[in-house]
């Protein structure tokens, strides 16, 4: 009985800290960071590829200049934003879109490499170690399944995309 009952409290903490992070994110991405308006507007093209990057680099800062005043859920929730919008950052240099059109060049590529650099390492430092395991765990297996969902929004949007354009 008592493994039954960690698999549910594993189980309402994934639920718990994943609900909030995919409805942030995908609310924000939709209408604010990852705006697709921005395309081919002059200076906002650059904000299409640079506001994930900002986003996460921010919350990963406000999450480590935190840690001693928040919870373990808040933190795991902003651990969660941030690797989720630097991900975003570095699907855009990596996408079709972006190397066909040659909308990023190295300067900015490696901005936004660094900068998930300097995320990963201010969160693996000041927050990591103050989570449990099982935190981790949780964390981690929130980052993938929202992940997954992104990458499979994305190339199922691109494939409705390139039918529309033909």
């Amino acid at each position: 009985m008592g493994l039954l009952k960690k698999i549910a409290s594993f189980i309402l903490d994934i639920v718990f800290v994943g609900l909030p992070v995919s409805i942030v994110f995908w609310l924000s991405l939709d209408f604010l960071v990852f705006n697709r308006h921005f395309i081919d507007k002059g200076i906002l093209n650059i904000l299409y590829y640079l506001l994930p990057t900002i986003t996460g680099l921010l919350l990963s800062i406000i999450v480590a200049v935190c840690a001693k005043k928040t919870g373990k859920y808040t933190q795991m929730v902003f651990i969660l934003l941030a690797a989720c919008y630097q991900f975003v950052a570095l699907w855009t240099t990596l996408c079709v879109y972006c190397d066909k059109n040659q909308n990023l060049n190295l300067n900015h590529k490696i901005f936004v490499w660094l900068s998930i650099l300097i995320s990963l390492v201010i969160v693996s430092v000041k927050n990591l170690r103050r989570l449990s395991l099982r935190d981790i765990a949780i964390v981690t297996t929130v980052f993938f399944v929202i992940m997954v969902d992104f990458c499979f929004f994305e190339i199922i949007a691109d494939l409705l995309l390139s039918i529309r354009y033909r």
